[in-house]
């Protein structure tokens, strides 16, 4: 039986290579011999062409198509490496929630049809939406070589459930747990004894002693924790000791003194950092840091008032590719300098921040033309974003922009610059924090 399809999405292409010919076999009575059109009798032999092909339609095409061929049924479940349960449907856009990945929405109720058509894929993803109602009995049903799995508010899995689970999906290599206050020290316990590259905890419900046991995971690459208060010092240096930790995301957590956060700085090959709502983050913290992860590309800030703009500009290395600052009042001319200097820079996002002058912006957007930056945010800059720096990005080589909450400029500038910028996309209000 083949689950009810909600959404299939497929990234849109521009072209279709090879999925046309001359029609020389397997002729019908209404195709002309000879004529030219699409090839889908052929599909199956190459399933990246269903791809292309996928790209010119819309995803309400496919809620309302009978797939009649095998074949071609069988070609588009090849090309499937993730599943959705129970996501709401205007969140499953393609490059929204699931990244470039190819998703299939299954409706709750139907996992056992989707487990059996696709459980054997050797890299296939799992995600429980907030309205699938993830309960043990779908636990059971994943299957055990399951790779990457992602629960959502699936609030009514106990700490046993979870315990079950990490017995269960031995190879487990990326697992997400978000709002659950069932993820405690007994099942973190069973995560460090695990094969995981990759972790993210939006969770409660442990300590830093449960904490502690994530120092087993010698595989690790990629690390988050959102809104404990259980990270301390001893925890700090644990992941400080992870040599492949490459990603590392700590938002709204406490527990540790300025001392713990400098053992962040072992992290030699981290290449993505994110400290929002960090108490604590100083400027001998953010010196540190900027002087010792030299291999760092990605870096986010968000809030914090004990580092001054010193600091800030001291983390603003020139192997940056990719900066994220909001909610910092510390935003002085000199650190708009410093991010204007960023050669590597491709994709830049600035909020609700203050500390600059329209001065200092209009110097910075001048001296990005020098780097690679193609995204650009400056949204909640009350009244400093005038005309002159409006001028300014016609001069950059944007793919995106983003200026929502942000005011300084007159109306018939902004319509020159979007006249101007008129292949650049604007986003809107709030989509520029997906970026």
């Amino acid at each position: 039986m083949t689950p009810p399809i909600s959404r299939l999405s497929i990234p849109a292409t521009n072209y279709i290579e090879s999925a046309s010919g001359t029609h020389n076999e397997g002729t019908s009575s209404d195709v002309e011999q000879g004529s030219e059109y699409p090839s889908f009798y052929k599909i199956h032999d190459n399933p990246e062409i269903l791809l292309k092909v996928m790209g010119f339609s819309q995803g309400k095409d496919f809620r309302s198509m009978r797939v009649t061929s095998r074949n071609l049924r069988q070609a588009g479940y090849s090309l499937i490496n993730h599943l959705s349960i129970g996501y709401p449907e205007h969140l499953q856009k393609a490059g929204h929630v699931f990244g470039d990945k190819k998703d299939l929405g299954v409706k709750p109720g139907y996992l056992q049809e989707a487990i059996d058509i696709f459980g054997n894929k050797n890299n296939l993803g799992i995600t429980f939406g907030d309205s699938s109602k993830c309960t043990r009995a779908d636990l059971e049903k994943l299957p055990r070589s399951l790779k990457h799995l992602h629960l959502h508010s699936c609030r009514s899995l106990t700490a046993d459930d979870f315990v079950f689970l990490m017995e269960h999906c031995t190879e487990l290599e990326e697992l997400t747990i978000t709002n659950s206050n069932q993820v405690t020290d007994n099942v973190l316990e069973k995560i460090g004894q695990s094969k995981l590259r990759c972790l993210k905890l939006f969770s409660r419900g442990f300590t830093a002693t449960g904490l502690l046991c994530l120092g087993q995971l010698n595989s690790l690459e990629e690390l988050t924790l959102h809104c404990t208060d259980q990270l301390t010092d001893a925890v700090l240096e644990q992941i400080g000791m992870r040599s492949k930790l490459r990603r590392l995301e700590l938002a709204v957590c406490s527990g540790f003194t300025t001392d713990g956060l400098l053992y962040l700085g072992k992290l030699e090959n981290l290449e993505k950092l994110v400290l929002s709502s960090i108490k604590l983050l100083t400027d001998t913290v953010l010196n540190q840091l900027g002087k010792k992860l030299l291999n760092l590309k990605i870096l986010s800030i968000g809030g914090g008032t004990e580092f001054t703009a010193d600091g800030l500009v001291s983390i603003l290395k020139f192997k940056l590719e990719d900066v994220y600052l909001t909610e910092i009042n510390q935003m002085t001319d000199a650190v708009l300098k410093q991010l204007g200097q960023l050669v590597n820079l491709w994709r830049l996002r600035i909020s609700r921040s203050s500390g600059f002058t329209t001065d200092g912006l209009v110097s910075m957007l001048k001296e990005l033309k020098n780097s690679k930056v193609e995204e650009l945010a400056l949204c909640g800059i009350s009244g400093l974003l005038k005309d002159e720096a409006l001028e300014q990005l016609e001069n950059l080589n944007l793919r995106r922009l983003a200026l929502a909450e942000s005011s300084g400029f007159t109306p018939a500038s902004f319509a020159s610059m979007k006249e101007k910028l008129n292949k650049v996309e604007f986003s809107g209000k709030y989509s520029w924090l997906q970026w």
